[in-house]
């Protein structure tokens, strides 16, 4: 039945070198027989992109069904068009031989592969001549040569040559590349040799792997240090490592670099270290001076101890007539979202202590203080009723000014009120405040 339809196909495109319909070149693939082989190879300089495309898909979905002769000339077919390409033939046909080069592993000299790489003005073709290549086995007396060639390509400003270049000297791991030599290529100025370098490092757990990506920890370009960061969490000790030049590096760019790393390895600091980080977070925080980096870290590795840190420190500041202070204390947790519900309760009281009139809703501090208390009403498990009820840092008119407030904003935040309502007696108010809890429960319906 193949062999009839085949001469169909032939006989319809008698006089023309390109494909009547593209459909023809999947009918054609599935015919397992040389002559159907030879039209496919024969037609494909003069295919569309599509067509081309296609050709690689069906020959690879049928090559193991092909018999062997059909496989040898697909194969010396497409090992001659890579060696000796017509000057005519578009890119995306020399593309389909590489890509069956790769996916049926045919054999082609590298050096073949890597002129391509090197000389094509087509970033694609070139991504598929170092793709293809990565499947071959160089001589091992060509293997030196062949390396330094790919460093050079490391060197290229488009991803479509560096990150398979990377990945051949990564499948061409054998033999290694000396220690010596490794170092040495560290020392170049190509960002992804550098990373090449980094990765085979780790993988090696070189001794002087350590030291060496200590030392790009300050390289002035941002890739490299990111790289040489990320590298040496994954090596023994390297977090160590890593998290001591985040103590004493002097650069804030450099240390929050750092600990974008830092957080997303396994690493833990010795609590000494945390009560460090602590104390010059909130020495920062009083001179109106955020460390960011610090801020980081402590907010993913010590969210609790830091928010309990702040609030002590924040009570006692309110307690010494210093809302002011506090809030500049608190709020940078609670801007970058590392604050708990109870340091946002406590930033709530420290506005309402340093507002100047807290029966103006207008006031900015008394406004932000009921801002703050709103959204935490609407939180199931807080009791907030009873935290306000507790604070000490807050007597009964200051409870009844804060229900004022709290109370015109509906919702949940008129549950809360009503259980805070109940435990203010009118006795220890003066006579304006208790009129004002009046009118607050005749708002609440109680």
């Amino acid at each position: 039945v193949g062999g009839a339809a085949l001469e169909e196909i032939e006989r319809c495109h008698q006089g023309q070198d390109a494909w009547r319909n593209g459909a023809y070149i999947k009918a054609v693939a599935g015919i397992h027989q040389v002559r159907a082989v030879r039209m496919l190879m024969g037609r494909l300089p003069y295919t569309t992109w599509e067509e081309a495309r296609g050709t690689s898909l069906f020959v690879a979905e049928h090559f193991d069904r092909y018999p062997k002769g059909a496989k040898k000339f697909l194969e010396s077919a497409i090992r001659k068009m890579i060696a000796d390409p017509p000057e005519d033939l578009p890119p995306y046909c020399l593309i389909t031989c590489l890509k069956l080069v790769r996916r049926l592993k045919i054999e082609v000299v590298p050096e073949t592969l890597l002129h391509h790489a090197e000389s094509s003005d087509v970033p694609s073709l070139r991504r598929h001549a170092l793709a293809a290549l990565e499947v071959q086995a160089p001589e091992p007396s060509t293997i030196e040569d062949f390396r330094e060639r790919l460093y050079r390509l490391l060197s290229h400003d488009n991803r479509d040559v560096t990150e398979p270049a990377e990945d051949v000297l990564v499948a061409w791991a054998k033999p290694a590349v000396p220690a010596k030599e490794l170092r040495a290529l560290a020392t170049r100025n190509n960002a992804n040799l550098k990373d090449y370098v980094f990765g085979e490092l780790a993988r090696r757990k070189d001794k002087h792997a350590t030291p060496i990506l200590k030392d790009h920890l300050s390289h002035p370009l941002r890739r490299v240090r990111h790289s040489a960061a990320r590298t040496l969490v994954q090596i023994k000790n390297g977090a160590r490592v890593l998290f001591d030049e985040f103590m004493q590096s002097e650069d804030t760019n450099h240390r929050r670099e750092f600990v974008e790393v830092l957080v997303q390895s396994s690493f833990e600091p010795e609590e000494k270290e945390i009560r460090t980080l602590r104390r010059r977070l909130a020495e920062g925080f009083l001179d109106q001076h955020i460390d960011h980096a610090i801020l980081q870290f402590l907010g993913v590795r010590d969210r609790q101890g830091l928010n309990g840190t702040m609030v002590r420190r924040a009570k006692k500041l309110i307690k010494d007539g210093q809302p002011n202070v506090a809030i500049h204390s608190l709020q940078p947790l609670v801007r970058f979202r590392h604050a708990t519900h109870d340091t946002r309760l406590l930033l709530a009281i420290a506005n309402f202590k340093a507002a100047e009139n807290t029966r103006d809703n207008k006031d900015s501090r008394y406004k932000r203080c009921i801002d703050i208390l709103s959204p935490l009403s609407r939180v199931h498990d807080l009791n907030l009723d009873q935290k306000i009820r507790r604070s000490k840092n807050l007597d009964s008119a200051d409870r009844v000014a804060i229900l004022r407030g709290l109370c015109q904003r509906g919702g949940m935040e008129k549950r809360i009120c009503r259980l805070i309502v109940e435990q203010v007696h009118e006795e220890d108010l003066n006579e304006k405040d208790a009129s004002t809890l009046n009118q607050i429960k005749v708002i609440l319906g109680v």
